[in-house]
């Protein structure tokens, strides 16, 4: 600790650092592991007669290892295994990560390791440890492994070594048998598995099959004649002749000749080994031994690995095409009669002869017409079309989805006639027709706004598809329209909201949503609240016509995870929500606290990745209670909740909303549109007269409040905002007005002040439940929260805990700092806690300026004496 920092906690009040245990090591397992959440707890079972580690998540049900939903953090496994439940703590190896683990059973005995082991350890170098059994070590290293091994967990039967690089665990201990941390070692693993792995392991590994004879019965020299009339004939003509044309380098040039052979050979072996033999590359190299392969092994593994398709393919994906028309192509066996898809059946009759049987296979005929790859994930999409009763119909789908029989059968909802009886046969026909229809990929997007180098807009996106991943998306999408011109929307909207600063601001800050990550700000809240009356709502439906209809408004009645999609499908365009009453508070709550930081909570797929929505948007939301009320527990929310509190058309009559519902529901979107399309124009001079002019005047404003501070910028962005369309469209919005209404909402936001917010609470707590206090009259009989003596108030380290939670340190720390405790010395450091006796017993308080609990509004000296 640095000289003259101040230490809040006593040492053994500190709950932050794991204590290290007697019984167990854990402490000494790498740090960078210990900040994963790959960790589960383990406990020895027999399952079928066989003594098995049986991985568990914290819970108690059984850990799986495509699912990181069942993992947990380092602290939560080594705190379960301590409890004696569980026999230790576990890792779960995954393809999210860069590590590797190497397991050598049975090679320690009487303080010696074998031979084996010895070599291993020495040659990898990394992150040692004695497994449970203390007869065999764990190795982790950092790399990948070899791109032609495939699957996971790799095993030699000779030597007793296994290697996983995902989709399985390893017990830990901590006790090292060295003291290095995780080294990179992919070309040490690479050589690990070519010196201990025999040739039919590493075949298995990578998905070889090395049959007992050869299978490819074509002559040597037909094969070879083949191969140099092919597009690459010259190529190939070369390295038989022994060129070295790969970088002058033998062994990629052995490997490149071994590629062509594996094509060209079927991927035979044997006959791949023979021929090569007759090549001039062949050396004496090709047979020696490297460990337990020869080099020709290897080299032949590795290209059959690497090689997706054999000549068979070719040939059996061309046997297919058959063409119908100009523009259209279908595979063989099947054709299109009447609308209806028929496929052809070859059958003998009573006389032997083959006669073509026409079977129906679907009343429509469905056809692959567009791909689509998504622009920010590798996705393939197709679009499907199919005509039926004269109308053409059109749907996206992911291209998997024409492979899975649940996701066809959705289609019947859609007017496909698929059924339970034809599905499969639609699979092995759309499989088909994916192979002899080579389409263009286009561009597709599942979401709006900022995307990459491009912004898409549902109105503009030229070249790009969006396609909403549901139903909702689908209906904000469709929200994106335009109605009327820009002079309309200024006239009749914007000019009589103007009288208004709050409802002002709020329109204002929907067109700053589209700036944020050009300005390189996070997510943050606009929430408009106040008792119920007429104007909140009205507001938000203002703030969606700068974009398009009402239906781009929700409602807070929505999920955790439906909210999340919304905000992600939005991405850059404002989430706007109504209506707090109707949210379910756990759920809003949890939302809030997401919401600000732009990232949903990671989910587990079936595959075991972690799938996340992000957004970089401004929320607007309308309700009768402020959204800091639900995010007051809420860490650094306050900070990104720009509250306006009171009513946003305070004196307007009927008419005035009469008039202004009327133009809301004629004039929208054209002013976003054109709004962005000059942003864009505009943008690389506008954004440094931001941070040089706005931002830091505002900043100014805050005098030093951190919170203030955080929201100062946002401010500053909805200001910026106005200015732009003051010189875009001389809209002749009063700054100023805008400006000292920062000022005045800052007044009216409590929550600027979160460290005397949290105390105000406490005491708030205190006073509604005086029997949690220990004083001079009386000793609760239940929780102690805090004691009174001697005209002080002292604040206990459990109660301080259970209230503050996560933040206790952070707001101790303030509390210290701007003289709200009464400072301490101990051990020549500042502390926030004193010893107390008081009755006969010793107690650690935290005792408050009595100063600040008057201005507070409390005292607890008075009841006392009652």
């Amino acid at each position: 600790m640095q000289q003259g920092q101040q230490q809040i906690y006593e040492e053994e009040q500190n709950d932050f650092i794991l204590p290290q245990m007697k019984t167990d090591s854990y402490n000494d397992i790498p740090i960078e592991l210990q900040q994963l959440n790959n960790w589960i707890v383990w406990r020895l079972e027999s399952r079928k007669g066989k003594n098995t580690k049986v991985p568990y998540n914290v819970n108690g049900s059984e850990a799986r290892s495509n699912d990181a939903n069942t993992w947990s953090s380092f602290v939560e496994a080594v705190t379960a295994a301590r409890t004696g439940r569980y026999d230790g703590i576990g890792f779960m190896f995954s393809q999210q990560d860069q590590y590797i683990g190497i397991d050598i059973d049975k090679c320690y005995e009487n303080g010696v390791f074998n031979e084996v082991a010895t070599s291993v350890i020495d040659s990898l170098d990394s992150y040692t440890e004695f497994s449970p059994s203390k007869t065999g070590v764990h190795l982790i290293v950092e790399g990948k492994m070899p791109d032609w091994i495939k699957g996971t967990g790799k095993k030699s039967s000779k030597y007793g070594i296994e290697i996983y690089s995902h989709g399985r665990f390893f017990t830990f201990t901590g006790e090292r048998e060295n003291e290095n941390e995780i080294q990179e070692r992919t070309d040490e693993v690479a050589e690990l598995l070519e010196t201990y792995f025999t040739r039919e392991e590493m075949a298995a590994y990578a998905n070889v099959i090395i049959p007992q004879g050869v299978t490819n019965t074509e002559e040597d020299s037909v094969t070879w004649q083949r191969m140099f009339k092919s597009k690459q004939g010259e190529r190939i003509l070369a390295m038989y002749r022994g060129d070295l044309i790969i970088n002058n380098d033998h062994s990629s040039t052995d490997l490149s000749l071994c590629d062509a052979l594996a094509f060209w050979c079927d991927k035979d072996f044997w006959k791949m080994d023979r021929m090569f033999r007759q090549s001039g590359l062949m050396r004496d190299k090709w047979d020696e031994r490297r460990g337990e392969l020869l080099y020709g092994e290897k080299t032949l593994i590795r290209a059959i690995s690497t090689k997706k398709d054999t000549v068979s393919d070719y040939k059996k994906k061309h046997e297919l095409q058959i063409q119908v028309n100009d523009s259209f192509v279908f595979p063989k066996g099947y054709i299109s009669k009447n609308g209806c898809l028929y496929q052809i059946i070859e059958k003998k009759d009573r006389n032997g002869e083959i006669e073509e049987l026409e079977v129906l296979i679907c009343r429509q005929t469905p056809i692959i017409t567009r791909s689509f790859m998504n622009v920010e994930h590798p996705q393939l999409y197709h679009e499907l079309s199919w005509s039926d009763k004269g109308k053409v119909y059109k749907e996206v789908i992911p291209a998997g989805d024409l492979a899975i029989k649940k996701e066809l059968l959705k289609l019947s909802y859609k007017s496909l006639a698929v059924t339970d009886n034809n599905a499969k046969h639609l699979i092995t026909y759309f499989d088909r027709l994916n192979m002899v229809n080579n389409l263009d990929h286009e561009h597709l997007v599942e979401r709006l706004g900022h995307i990459k180098n491009t912004f898409i807009h549902p109105l503009t996106a030229a070249g790009v598809t969006v396609l909403p991943p549901d139903i909702g998306e689908k209906q904000l999408l469709e929200a994106f329209q335009t109605s009327g011109t820009i002079e309309d929307w200024i006239e009749h909207v914007l000019k009589p909201i103007q009288r208004h600063p709050r409802a002002l601001l709020m329109v204002v800050a929907s067109f700053t949503s589209v700036l944020l990550q050009d300005l390189k700000m996070k997510p943050f809240i606009v929430d408009l609240s106040g008792v119920t009356s007429q104007g909140k709502t009205t507001v938000l439906r203002a703030c969606v016509s700068v974009w398009g209809t009402e239906h781009l408004v929700s409602e807070w009645n929505l999920t955790k995870v439906a909210a999340e999609r919304k905000a992600s499908f939005l991405n850059s365009f404002p989430l706007i929500l109504d209506d707090t009453r109707k949210a379910d508070e756990k759920q809003l709550q949890g939302f809030i606290y997401n919401f600000s930081g732009g990232r949903s909570k990671g989910r587990g797929s079936i595959s075991g990745s972690q799938r996340e929505f992000t957004w970089g948007n401004l929320m607007l939301s309308t309700g009768e209670d402020s959204l800091n009320a639900y995010a007051e527990r809420a860490g650094g929310v306050a900070a990104r909740i720009l509250p306006i509190t009171g009513l946003p058309f305070e004196g307007e009559n009927y008419q005035f909303f009469n008039d202004l519902y009327k133009a809301i529901e004629n004039y929208y979107g054209s002013i976003g549109l054109e709004f962005l399309k000059k942003w864009h124009e505009q943008k690389e001079t506008a954004i440094p007269y931001f941070d040089n002019s706005y931002n830091e005047r505002f900043q100014q404003k805050a005098y030093g409040n951190e919170v203030i501070s955080r929201i100062a910028r946002y401010y500053a962005a909805i200001v910026f905002t106005a200015d732009l369309l003051n010189n875009f469209f001389n809209c002749n919005i009063d700054l100023k007005i805008l400006a000292d209404l920062f000022d005045e909402l800052n007044a009216e936001n409590k929550a600027v002040d979160k460290p005397k917010q949290l105390l105000e609470m406490m005491l708030q707590d205190l006073d509604s439940d005086r029997g949690a206090i220990f004083n001079n009259y009386f000793e609760p009989r239940s929780v102690i929260k805090a004691i009174f003596k001697n005209g002080s108030l002292y604040l206990l380290p459990a109660y301080l805990k259970e209230f503050l939670k996560s933040e206790e340190k952070t707001i101790r720390s303030e509390w210290l700092r701007r003289g709200i405790t009464v400072p301490q010395v101990s051990k020549g450091k500042t502390v926030d806690y004193k010893q107390v006796k008081h009755k006969g017993r010793n107690f650690s308080g935290v005792p408050i300026q009595q100063k600040t609990i008057e201005e507070l509004g409390f005292d607890f000296s008075e009841e006392f004496h009652t």
